[in-house]
């Protein structure tokens, strides 16, 4: 089926249809974005308090031990995972009955396979893994991460399998506010208690325990994967087919993300990974709004795609894109003015170094949510090897210019290596997406307004940066109030906001009981 434009779809009553249902997943997405948005908000928000009181409560070497313990327990988790978190949302909604609960029961069992290699293989290996990385200290805080491998692959496989059936509650309370707090309360505890980096580690692994126990809860509640009376037909195969390129990317994901981490820790130590962790740590909030924008974005899409509708993905994907840019402008702009107050008035001025890896490392994560969910609409697609080719293409960028870099400049060199890799790889996907399959994030309703947003708040802080110098603390927040409310009139007036916008906020508001009509008034005059 070829891309039609989207005022088609009101020529003859199966464009109507097409209408209907567009509508009808718009709402959709707006109901579950605010869910997922106020959860995303608040489990970014416990995790850094969470970090922040683990930053001031270690000296920044026995920070970087914890760093370099989670790490390792994130690459485990990850390829365990087999590529499950996102092959299960994009495989469910095509199939019924026993084929449904047969790709459920076959990923949990491959999972827990491999997890359970992965455990024993620290678990042996922490030694040696310590002594490679040139820190014997990581030996006991390996082996007590061990214990926590099976725990997160289990936890996000339960949660992706109550996505894939169209539920996005069960992520809110167990991911964004169950998981988190728990975490920061078993983490306050444990440095009244008397923080080290062993039990500071055990407290992350007892904190996941405890989520992926509720998240198999929902599974269990949410799904038939218990109800015998179904059957299950085994579906090993499919689901591999299809996941283990993901299973692959996801690796290379890891190398992506996390051989900066452990290349400082090779060649800097641990001081330095726990200050650049700092800034890692602040840039990765950004794609918040990714996160919760697209959360439904990948079952809808494979739905859709199945059934050929190129048009209505093209109109989902830029309308998710401008929401995505639309959220994630403010807090960049944020970080890029005012890395250093961020900083020394939240972790301390010990981890005051970290703020020229925190710009680098943001600029990076404002392209992901500049080009949107890319990675998703590929994999509803069934495009999984141009995601691990791209993959593999910038992870040995990756590893290539963080050797050099690190050895030329320092951990500066390994921020700009990992920014560099993730940009490429944000821009390789646009491309496929637009080449191959005609689809684009940017749009007029979007380039309009954050552009002069953009140009308008550049101008503004070079003149104050000129003029007045570096605002304390205090000076920001009133900054911060007059852009607010500036962003919002651009927004308006430049056309950011049209009909399909208009429906996203009406399911907003009932979602969180509220009334917005004001501002839509507002905006559909400039529509």
């Amino acid at each position: 089926m070829t891309q039609n434009s989207e005022n088609e779809h009101n020529t003859t009553e199966g464009g109507n249809s097409e209408q209907r249902d567009t509508d009808n997943i718009v709402r959709a997405l707006g109901k579950s974005a605010v869910v997922i948005f106020l959860g995303t908000f608040l489990e970014l928000g416990i995790s850094l308090i969470t970090k922040l009181i683990i930053a001031q409560q270690l000296v920044p070497a026995n920070y970087g031990e914890v760093s370099i313990g989670l790490t390792i327990l994130l690459v485990t988790s990850i390829v365990s995972q087999l590529g499950f978190d996102t092959g299960i949302p994009r495989t469910i909604p095509r199939y019924e009955g026993s084929d449904r609960r047969g790709v459920f029961i076959s990923a949990f069992q491959l999972n827990a396979i491999i997890s359970l290699i992965l455990a024993g293989f620290v678990f042996i290996a922490a030694g040696f893994i310590a002594d490679l990385l040139g820190n014997p200290a990581l030996k006991s805080v390996l082996r007590v991460v061990a214990f926590g491998v099976p725990a997160m692959p289990l936890m996000r496989l339960a949660i992706s399998s109550t996505q894939s059936v169209g539920r996005s509650v069960p992520k809110v309370i167990v991911q964004n506010l169950l998981h988190p707090i728990t975490r920061v309360i078993i983490i306050g505890v444990t440095i009244l208690l008397g923080a080290t980096p062993v039990t500071v580690a055990g407290a992350y692994v007892v904190t996941n325990w405890i989520g992926a126990v509720a998240a198999c809860y929902f599974l269990v509640r949410h799904t038939r994967i218990l109800n015998a009376n179904i059957g299950w037909t085994p579906k090993h195969r499919e689901i591999l087919k299809y996941s283990l390129p993901l299973m692959a990317t996801t690796g290379l994901t890891f190398i992506l993300g996390n051989t900066d981490t452990l290349m400082i820790q090779y060649f800097r130590g641990s001081a330095e990974v726990g200050v650049y962790d700092i800034g890692y740590t602040i840039a990765q909030t950004l794609p918040f709004g990714l996160a919760s924008l697209s959360y439904l974005f990948l079952p809808n899409i494979s739905n859709l795609h199945a059934d050929g509708e190129w048009s209505q993905i093209t109109h989902l994907y830029k309308l998710v894109s401008k929401w995505v840019v639309f959220v994630t402008v403010p807090p960049f702009l944020l970080i890029s003015c005012f890395p250093s107050i961020l900083i020394s008035h939240t972790f301390g001025t010990e981890y005051l170094n970290g703020a020229p890896y925190l710009v680098i490392l943001a600029i990076s994560y404002f392209v992901m949510a500049v080009t949107g969910p890319n990675q998703r609409a590929l994999s509803a697609f069934g495009d999984t090897r141009a995601i691990f080719l791209v993959n593999a293409l910038a992870a040995g960028v990756n590893i290539t210019l963080n050797y050099f870099l690190l050895i030329l400049i320092g951990t500066l060199g390994a921020a700009i290596a990992s920014s560099v890799s993730l940009i490429i790889v944000q821009l390789l996907y646009s491309y496929r997406l637009y080449t191959i399959y005609n689809i684009s994030p940017f749009s007029w309703a979007l380039m309009k307004p954050i552009g002069t947003f953009v140009i308008v708040t550049i101008t503004t802080y070079a003149i104050v940066r000129m003029t007045i110098g570096l605002p304390s603390l205090l000076g920001i927040i009133p900054v911060l109030m007059f852009a607010g409310i500036l962003y919002t009139i651009i927004i308006i007036v430049f056309g950011g906001i049209q009909e399909d916008d208009i429906m996203l906020v009406r399911s907003a508001e009932q979602s969180l009981g509220i009334n917005l009509e004001p501002l839509k008034r507002i905006a559909r005059r400039f529509m």
